[in-house]
């Protein structure tokens, strides 16, 4: 069994029981003690040493800084669980208890955290933290990280080493890698707004103003004079180095980006004499997202291309098949590091990412790291949906005053000169910032009408307006349920298996497993294989139960047994354990082998007779290659799998379902918030019931907000 090294702390003898104290609580994580005792011995070794070696002793001694120091770099690193990019000390001294993790929130913690903030003062902290220079940087305002990432290194008489582990800039206290990491962003953002600049100086916006008039014909023939926020956003795009389209379901993010490649290509046509289209990549973050976007490039272009009357050799070089981030950037399970970087770029001029939110921050500066310095970015997501599972909330923060506006006067003239589109007064800001010049929000739903029960709950719930959703739970449109029964009845069984709790509709469990049990001829083509499991797995996304938590009654682990029982007693499934034809599974590692990412969800089926008359069950995934729309691959193949009757909202993002059944529990948790619920709710196409015994429970979590503390836009 290999032990976890531990460092000895004899100068402080007083800090090792407050910091076993703070792990028992779930206040730091293991990996936080060790690390202020790592810091704590390293640092006295260093300084023994040089006091062996010099007449006159160093005048910082690790016994020097009190306990309080080292408890909070302890708090700054285990803020990373959390999902927040640093430790913001003013919000810490304002509400203690942001400094504990909602998973694991208890009154013990959050009367430690009171009663060890409530005895300091922060501008004492701030002092105590300018004194800890061998820990800790201090980077007053946002310097950028070409020089501020070695600022340690050019004091030599203070004998720093090379880099600090901590940086405090203002009042936010980061661990480097993640300091740097925003910084990185916030340069990227800086530079593509000169370079912008620069590129408008020579943009063919006679010619651009033509193009968008035929990509958007009903923009200058409405009637009723409205805004045209697609138009707006290809205009926007087409003439930015880096871009960002937000907005919510249905408010046609493919569809612009579709109409901005094509509009890229028209323009790098005009500008260039020799014809040389511009590389085109497509990514999102996971496998499912992928296959998503590559079936909506698709589509968008199968329906906007042949009244356009262009070039076909334009259509012909806008790329339908997306990858995940990993695999774009060469992530492979031999290699240390990305296979693209500052120094092997990406072979690209334009990458395109969708589902944005769902991108951490490590995995947002590898992506800028590896981009061409001449490249475009153009970031498609919504802003309110979730935000990635590890740390940072990069969109969140990117499109923070995107329902504002905030536009520049400069902005708005040079929109109308390539649209002949006025922007509203209110959307005009006399002090812009440099972010919304690059940012456009869609704000028309053309899923979700002005009578959808769905579109005007998801309102309501991202408006953190409680009573009206709960009014419209209480006299839902035809097009959403609230469900008050518990998962344990017979309401539920019949709900699962149907898709309603009072008709035996052919929209539950119930429908895919039929198509399941009616496979093909033995003697059936590869072709007619695909093109049933095609059908499987589509009529299996008509239906989908989601949930909130993970363990007790009303998670996923519980719900996934009860649901498979319920199926097995009906005779749709043979069993509930082990591989059977109608198992659906979620892969929950990424496996560079088989190509398939954390998320992707596949289900088991009899793909051809053995010898002995059973079946061969093969497990199929939807394909992201056009060509070949499914895959199939042997259960001994798969990583690491769950059964996925129901899934996490987490693990939601992403894919679309015909009919949602979001299932809350019977209390009030940290863990409910309103982002968490707005997500449930646009996973949703056609149909969303919520399945929730209490209304309070509803109410309190779309009161309750994720905030993750970061600095990008103070940064940038």
């Amino acid at each position: 069994m290999t032990s976890v090294a531990t460092y000895p702390i004899t100068e402080t003898a007083t800090l090792r029981p407050k910091l076993q104290r703070w792990q028992q609580l779930g206040l730091l994580r293991p990996l936080d003690v060790v690390l202020v005792q790592m810091l704590q011995s390293t640092m006295l070794q260093s300084t023994s040493l040089q006091n062996q070696a010099s007449a006159q002793p160093t005048a910082v001694a690790t016994n020097e800084m009190p306990d309080e120091f080292w408890l909070w770099l302890a708090l700054g690193s285990s803020q990373l669980a959390q999902g927040h990019l640093c430790l913001d000390l003013t919000q810490a001294f304002l509400k203690p208890d942001c400094l504990q993790s909602a998973s694991q929130f208890a009154k013990a913690g959050s009367a430690e955290l009171h009663a060890f903030v409530r005895k300091q003062q922060l501008p004492k902290v701030l002092e105590l933290f300018s004194q800890g220079h061998p820990w800790v940087e201090v980077c007053n305002g946002a310097a950028s990280s070409s020089t501020a990432i070695h600022a340690a290194a050019s004091n030599e008489s203070a004998k720093l080493p090379l880099t600090t582990p901590f940086v405090l800039s203002g009042e936010r206290l980061y661990l480097r890698r993640y300091w740097q990491y925003e910084q990185h962003i916030a340069d990227f953002i800086q530079q593509s707004s000169q370079l912008t600049q620069q590129m408008r100086q020579q943009f063919p916006a006679s010619q651009v103003q033509n193009w968008l008039a035929q990509l958007f014909p009903a923009a200058g023939k409405s009637a009723q004079p409205h805004t045209d926020w697609q138009q707006l956003a290809c205009a926007m795009a087409v003439s930015s180095r880096f871009a960002v389209i937000t907005g919510g379901p249905g408010t046609g993010k493919t569809t612009t980006v579709v109409k901005l490649l094509l509009l890229l290509q028209q323009v790098q046509n005009a500008l260039h004499q020799v014809s040389r289209p511009l590389t085109i990549r497509l990514a999102a973050p996971t496998g499912k997202a992928a296959a998503r976007l590559s079936l909506s490039v698709t589509q968008a272009l199968q329906k906007l291309t042949p009244d356009l009357g262009w070039d076909p050799a334009v259509t012909i070089s806008i790329p339908t098949e997306a990858q995940t981030l990993h695999r774009l950037l060469g992530s492979g399970p031999d290699r240390a590091q990305f296979r693209y970087h500052r120094d092997f770029p990406l072979p690209l001029d334009v990458l395109v990412v969708d589902e944005a939110s769902m991108v951490d921050v490590t995995m947002f500066a590898a992506m800028l790291q590896a981009l061409p310095t001449s490249a475009r970015l153009i970031l498609l997501g919504d802003k309110d949906q979730l935000a990635s599972v590890e740390a940072g909330a990069v969109m969140a923060e990117l499109c923070r005053d995107a329902q504002q506006g905030g536009y520049s006067q400069h902005t708005a003239d040079w929109l109308a000169q390539l649209t002949g589109q006025q922007l509203p007064a209110q959307f005009i800001s006399a002090a812009p910032q440099l972010l919304e010049q690059q940012l456009v929000m869609l704000r028309t739903s053309h899923r979700f009408g002005a009578d959808s029960g769905i579109g005007q709950l998801a309102t309501a719930v991202n408006l953190g307006d409680d009573v009206t959703a709960l009014k419209i739970l209480q006299q839902p449109p035809a097009d959403l349920r609230w469900l008050q029964f518990s998962p344990e009845s017979a309401d539920f069984s019949f709900l699962v298996q149907h898709g309603s709790p009072d008709q035996a509709l052919a929209e539950g469990f119930a429908g895919y497993l039929a198509l399941v049990k009616n496979p093909p001829a033995a003697t059936a083509t590869a072709a007619d294989f695909d093109r049933w499991a095609l059908a499987v797995l589509q009529k299996f996304a008509s239906f989908q139960v989601l949930a909130a938590v993970r363990q007790g009654k009303f998670g996923v682990e519980q719900l996934n047994l009860r649901i498979a029982a319920i199926l097995a007693r009906q005779q749709l499934i043979p069993r509930t354990e082990g591989w059977y034809p109608g198992r659906p599974v979620m892969v929950v590692q990424n496996d560079y082998s088989t190509g398939l990412m954390n998320g992707d969800v596949g289900i088991c089926l009899p793909r051809a007779e053995t010898a002995a008359g059973e079946p061969q069950l093969r497990v199929v995934f939807v394909s992201a290659d056009a060509k070949t729309p499914v895959r199939w691959l042997l259960p001994s193949r798969l990583p690491q799998v769950e059964t996925v009757y129901a899934m996490t909202v987490h693990k939601s993002q992403g894919s679309e379902f015909g009919h949602v059944v979001l299932v809350l529990p019977e209390q009030g948790s940290s863990l409910l918030n309103r982002e968490l619920i707005y997500t449930g709710i646009t996973r949703a196409a056609r149909q969303f019931s919520l399945l929730c015994a209490d209304g309070n429970v509803l109410q309190q979590a779309v009161l309750q907000r994720t905030e993750r503390s970061g600095g990008l836009r103070l940064s940038s």
